[in-house]
């Protein structure tokens, strides 16, 4: 579980900056999907260091 956590750590970290700055350089359509992907990326990554550090959490 450690390694998985660690991997959706990193994939949605780099998901969560590249969602945050594609908001900032698209226009109208696309900012607005990626401004609410921005978050749900950045749940994800929080959710990837539950299961680092606390693997027996989410079992």
């Amino acid at each position: 579980m450690r390694v998985l956590g660690a991997l959706l750590f990193a994939l949605a970290s780099g998901g969560c900056g590249y969602c945050i700055r594609a908001m900032f350089d698209s226009r109208r359509p696309r900012d607005v999907v990626f401004a609410l992907l921005a978050p749900a990326a950045f749940v994800l990554a929080v959710f990837g260091l539950v299961l680092v550090f606390a693997p027996g959490a989410c079992a």
